[in-house]
């Protein structure tokens, strides 16, 4: 028996995060922020060992600019996102610090790929 291999997942939102004239549902964008920082953590160990719980979201003051649905009543020309990155002994090291954002932020462009956003390379 061959070993199991685990591929990676192109984080998604639960409904449609951009509209077609361009706005977004803050909802669906604050769960995608999320599930971009859940594939991080789950790529890092994964791929490194390491055991480095994320969670991700939509900035705060990002929803005083949506409507009581979520949609934004205007389009964004820059979209800001939380992420929550523990204590943790392995991340005092400069250079794994810089690893775990150099993962993140590829997940981050993976994920607004389907969009036609495209994001900076973060190797560079």
């Amino acid at each position: 028996m061959g070993a199991k291999v685990i591929r990676d997942h192109r984080p998604t939102a639960s409904g449609q995060v951009f509209t077609p004239d361009g706005r977004a549902n803050a909802l669906y964008l604050n769960e995608l922020f999320d599930a971009v920082a859940k594939e991080t953590a789950a790529r890092l160990h994964r791929r490194y060992g390491a055991q480095v719980p994320l969670t991700g979201g939509l900035w705060g003051g990002s929803w005083y600019f949506a409507d009581e649905c979520g949609y934004t009543r205007a389009r964004f020309r820059r979209l800001y996102s939380l992420v929550c990155v523990p204590q943790n002994r392995g991340l005092e090291d400069p250079g794994n610090l810089k690893l775990l954002f150099r993962v993140y932020a590829n997940v981050l462009a993976e994920a607004f790929e389907p969009y036609g956003i495209a994001l900076g390379d973060a190797n560079g």
